[in-house]
């Protein structure tokens, strides 16, 4: 993260801050003896055009999700994937048929989905000082958490179903 750049950073940080606001992520509440309390910090990365210019700078909030264990902070799960066999076998049915392909992307896609055990994390006081002795109790599934992929597909399964 260059110091030139940092309004940019602290910029693309404070949109991501709005989008977890508006989507109502996350809720702070007074830390509690009784709640496990993972970490969190700040991912940064940029996209670069054709020339190897940066046309845009993205933060993500993620938890440090090293100290969730399974069978206590999470059951035993999977996120599937398909196999490159696969994709291969749908690519050659796609030609064959001569059927279109539709693709989209969705910002901010694991946001959308609810999580179904509580996580609470540390809340990000670097950009927000009125979180200070707060933590943020997490309702959607956020990056770095260990069934965020989890969620996102149970989430997104219905309606992709429903297009077919």
């Amino acid at each position: 993260m260059g110091l030139s750049n940092s309004k940019n950073w602290v910029n693309s940080a404070k949109n991501k801050l709005q989008q977890l606001k508006d989507l109502n992520v996350w809720s702070s509440v007074e830390p509690q003896p009784y709640i496990k309390v993972l970490g969190s910090k700040w991912v940064f990365t940029s996209k670069q055009d054709a020339n190897g210019k940066v046309n845009k700078y993205k933060a993500h909030f993620v938890v440090k999700s090293l100290s969730q264990h399974p069978g206590q902070d999470f059951v035993d799960f999977h996120a599937p994937t398909a196999s490159i066999v696969t994709l291969c076998l749908l690519l050659v049915l796609i030609i064959q048929q001569k059927l279109r392909i539709t693709t989209f992307e969705i910002s901010g896609a694991y946001l959308h989905s609810p999580i179904d055990k509580a996580i609470y994390v540390r809340a990000p006081t670097e950009l927000q000082p009125e979180l200070k002795g707060k933590i943020m109790k997490v309702h959607k599934a956020l990056n770095g958490t260990k069934k965020a992929v989890w969620c996102w597909c149970i989430f997104s399964n219905p309606p992709l179903m429903t297009w077919g």
